[in-house]
């Protein structure tokens, strides 16, 4: 199916636009602390609670990085910024050895390494960070609405990349439980239910996405078209 090929297409376009947009910390998560030049001690810039007892734990602290996997995500920071893969790679090996990593040390790492992979090619390897990522609970906490959209839209088109239907499927549901879905996501979805062979949801995606298009006075996708086409012809 040419909508397939497309989606794949469509993925890499749209994933040279992610690794483009924003800064690598926005990307990153919630959790990336001050570059390098915080003038702060390390305690203050690491988990307070590694160091020292919580004095008020009935005052709900933000997470924060432990402070060795905290100095090893600076330091991937860093690289990424210079586009510097290589030692972007080998800083997040570094960070997975550290012991005893907290849930949000992990998360952190998981988010950084769909960043990395994604930057390299690495699809598959991204598409398994994004999902540690999206079922930690620190995803819907420590990351803005925003950065929890985008990373659902690349979840999305890496998933359907690897005939990964059912997951880009689950990925959809996050996302349209955040807000409205865009048509351009709405047409990568309608591929992932026809791959699902659901083609009656795939129809119907697809079809609003050329009824809005019309509406505005734009040309319809012709992924959309296709999909409704050979839905509608799988659905006789």
């Amino acid at each position: 199916m040419r909508a397939k090929r497309n989606a794949i297409l469509f993925g890499l376009a749209a994933l040279s636009a992610f690794v483009s947009s924003g800064s690598t910390a926005q990307v990153m998560g919630g959790g990336m602390l001050q570059p390098p030049t915080d003038p702060r001690r390390l305690t203050e810039t690491g988990d307070p609670s590694l160091s020292r007892g919580d004095q008020n734990p009935s005052q709900k602290q933000p997470p924060r990085m432990s402070p060795r996997v905290n100095d090893a995500m600076k330091a991937v920071l860093a690289a990424a910024g210079q586009r510097d893969w290589t030692t972007a790679k080998a800083k997040l090996a570094e960070a997975r050895t550290i012991p005893n990593p907290s849930a949000f040390d992990t998360f952190e790492i998981d988010t950084a390494a769909a960043f990395v992979a994604v930057n390299t090619g690495d699809f598959p390897g991204g598409l398994a960070s994004y999902k540690k990522a999206i079922a930690s609970p620190f995803f819907a906490t420590a990351q803005t609405s925003a950065q929890q959209s985008l990373t659902l839209k690349n979840a999305i088109i890496l998933a359907n990349a690897a005939s990964d239907f059912s997951g880009a499927i689950a990925f959809g549901a996050k996302l349209a439980a955040i807000g409205p879905v865009d048509d351009a996501t709405s047409i990568m979805l309608a591929m992932a239910y026809f791959g699902n062979r659901d083609y009656a949801t795939a129809k119907s995606l697809a079809q609003k996405t050329i009824d809005a298009a019309i509406a505005a006075g734009a040309k319809p996708s012709a992924d959309a078209i296709e999909i409704v086409t050979k839905s509608s012809a799988n659905l006789r």
